[in-house]
């Protein structure tokens, strides 16, 4: 569907190369260009949908296109961040037993190897990481050394805290000494730090919830309305005698304050999307917030206009 040359040039990309990776952690076969392709499939589909449901509304041609586009990109989109998603939760989840990885790591006796800890954590039940533990398993047996299984390990799940774990596991055996106790400590430290983190997602869920149920329903429930009464108003008695607008200018007028209103839903659902993301600490939740809340927003804004 897309020309070779634009696909390659794509493929190119340092951040479609790092969604390749991504892609192929979360078991997506075919990478960035089969996602592309089944996605612009259904995305002519859904883009057709979309403008005519928009037509059916009454909207003017400059919704109807727009309407069109949203819907020919949505299903990327949402291939694209659903992936995210799935490779930060499986990011979270190895961060969050990355302390119980590090005391049972204090456990070992002192003068333990690396590919010894390496045998003994692909045989575990940790979610995920086990998995890691696996593959570097794997690679150390194709005749790896064991310090560069762990950095691929490190590549792999892209975490800070995990990475400062492993480079403590490394540094701790070279080093031949006891270090239970730096191994306990960090564990501590992290369980520390995995509870201010939860406990700064609980203060702002309120806030949170606000600004989804704000932009998704109240803002486009509330514009949907008016331009719906609005529209049902009759001035033919003031056009007749001379006082207000005509009827062509009325309608005009009333099409610009539409098309308005539909802009400020957009820019109302974007801005609150990219809000919620930089709270968060992840830019890239914005485009998934705004996957929710503008379908969301503009399925209450044209329904609201016909209650």
């Amino acid at each position: 569907m897309l020309g070779a040359g634009l696909m390659e040039t794509i493929k190119g990309w340092k951040k479609a190369r790092q969604f390749e990776e991504i892609l192929a952690l979360n078991g997506f076969e075919g990478g960035v260009e089969k996602l592309i392709h089944s996605s612009l499939r259904e995305g002519l589909i859904c883009g057709a949908l979309f403008a005519a449901a928009v037509f059916f509304f009454g909207q003017d041609f400059l919704a109807q296109v727009f309407a069109g586009g949203v819907g020919i990109v949505l299903p990327l989109c949402a291939r694209v961040f659903y992936n995210y998603f799935l490779f930060d939760n499986r990011r979270r989840k190895i961060e969050g037993i990355t302390p119980d990885f590090l005391l049972e790591a204090s456990l070992f006796p002192k003068g333990t190897s690396l590919a010894e800890i390496i045998g003994v954590f692909s045989k575990r039940d940790y979610p995920f990481l086990s998995e890691e533990f696996m593959k570097a398993w794997h690679e150390l047996q194709k005749g790896a050394t064991p310090e560069l299984c762990l950095s691929n390990m490190k590549k792999r799940v892209k975490s800070r805290a995990f990475s400062r774990a492993i480079d403590l596991v490394i540094e701790g055996t070279k080093s031949g000494a006891d270090v239970a106790i730096v191994f306990k400590e960090a564990a501590e430290d992290q369980l520390e730090t995995n509870a201010l983190i939860r406990e700064r997602k609980s203060s702002l869920v309120v806030e949170k919830y606000t600004l989804l149920f704000a932009g998704g329903i109240i803002v486009p429930l509330i514009l949907g309305t008016v331009a719906g009464m609005l529209e049902t108003l009759d001035f033919s008695a003031l056009s007749e005698i001379g006082i207000g607008l005509s009827a062509i200018e009325k309608k005009d007028l009333l099409n610009a304050g539409k098309t308005a209103s539909l802009i400020y839903i957009i820019e109302y659902a974007l801005i609150a999307s990219f809000f919620l993301a930089f709270q968060e600490h992840d830019r890239k939740k914005t485009v998934i917030y705004a996957a929710f809340l503008l379908p969301v927003s503009l399925c209450v804004y044209f329904f609201a206009q016909m209650a």
